[in-house]
């Protein structure tokens, strides 16, 4: 809350989100490696998970996710 609080901005916010965080929210790379780590979030407790395709090409990005889940 603080770093959203301090930022005039979603633009300024997203620039200064910490690389680790992202790191340790994400879900990315190959479905396989997507699988796992929804694997790894469950296991630690996570029970819902938003998932949202990304990219250059978000529409075309859903097929990609369709193979996760």
């Amino acid at each position: 809350m603080e770093l959203r609080a301090a930022c005039a901005t979603r633009k300024e916010f997203v620039r200064r989100l910490p690389d680790a965080w992202v790191a340790r929210l994400a879900v990315t790379g190959t479905p396989e490696a997507a699988r796992a780590r929804l694997g790894e979030l469950g296991a630690a407790g996570v029970t819902d998970a938003v998932l949202t395709p990304v990219g250059p090409d978000p529409l075309g990005a859903w097929e990609s996710l369709a193979g996760v889940v």
